[in-house]
Formats: structure tokens, sequence, C-alpha cells
């Protein structure tokens, strides 16, 4: 499968939002990932919620595609014609004066149909690279205890910090789960390869 790495623009790219709302849904339907939304889910409102994420300033949202995106996309451009969303993940730089070096991941997400490709290695690359343009060079995230990225992050370099007991609703059957949080250090990277 070909990958095209864009960054999400809310004034160039609202046409993929219904295949980016395809892959969310994937993921809390097939990996009962914790990924702020519980069955029925809504397309119309995660769409909505999505076009408010990559137009908040402090967010940029990454995300692989099936195939390159046509130079000439419009919101009025047909589904059909586009390629698919196959995974995002989206770096948050909230202001803060204590803490101006740190950011969060939120959820990074690849397509059930597209995993073991490369893709969340090559999403969390490029995040990593714009923490570093950013100088937000301490990087936490979170999952979900048993998921299939909690060996991910580990390979990616992350230090798993310690698990929060019942931290969020599972989307499987509505029981609280586990979240285990891990961290990554860019200025112990960045010293080490100066």
């Amino acid at each position: 499968m070909t990958t095209d790495l864009i960054t999400l623009s809310p004034a160039q790219h609202t046409a993929l939002l219904p295949s980016l709302v395809a892959l969310h849904c994937a993921c809390i339907t097939c990996d009962n990932m914790l990924a702020h939304f519980l069955p029925p889910l809504d397309p119309a409102f995660m769409e909505k919620w999505w076009l408010d994420s990559i137009s908040d300033p402090l967010n940029t949202t990454f995300v692989t595609l099936s195939a390159p995106l046509p130079v000439d996309i419009s919101p009025s451009t047909p589904a059909s014609s586009l390629p698919t969303v196959t995974g995002v993940v989206q770096i948050r730089a909230p202001f803060s004066e204590s803490e101006p070096f740190k950011c969060e991941v939120y959820k990074l997400m690849v397509s059930p149909d597209a995993r073991r490709q490369g893709i969340a290695k090559k999403l969390m690359q490029r995040l990593e690279e714009e923490a570093v343009k950013k100088d937000r060079l301490l990087i936490i995230l979170d999952t979900e205890v048993g998921s299939p990225a909690e060996s991910v992050y580990p390979r990616l370099g992350y230090t798993r910090v310690g698990v929060i007991p019942g931290y969020g609703i599972s989307p499987k059957d509505g029981t609280l789960s586990d979240e285990v949080w891990f961290y990554k250090d860019l200025r112990k990277v960045k010293r080490l390869g100066a």
C-alpha cells in the first residue's frame, strides 16, 4: 500500500474528514479503543469534532493516505476520487509557562486494514520532527493497557511510566479500562546526537 503523509489543514482538507471519521470508527469498533466516543457512533458529530480539533491552533494533525492527494482538492471533491486516510496522529502543544518544553500525543490511530506496514512509525517520526520544530522536546502519551499500541511505543523509544486504573469507559462493554502512560525526552536524544 502506498502512503502519503500530509499535515491536515482545515482550509484545504475538509473533504478528507469522512475518511478520517471512518478510520476513527474502525479503531473504536474493531479494537475497542478509548478514543473520545462510545457506540453508537455518530459520524456527523465526530466529523464536527475533528473539524474543531484540526482547526485548534494548539494542535497539528498528520495523516497518512492510501495514495497521493489530488492537487485540486476542495470541500466539494467527491469522496470516491480521494485517497483513504490510513493513519492519523495529533500533537498538542498547549500554552504553559512552567512546561513550555512539553507536548502531548493525541490518539495515534492506524486503520485495521493498513497495519504492520510502518504507518505508526512514520506518523510518530513526523510528530517528533514537529515537536523539535516547536521546541517541545518532552513528549507524553497514553494508550489502553493490552492494546496493540502498548507494544509499539517502547519500540519507538518511549519509556513506560505507569498505569492509571479505571481511566476510561470501554466501548466494548462499558466497563472501566486502565490506561498506560509513556514519555520520550528528545532533549536527551538531542544531547546524545549532538
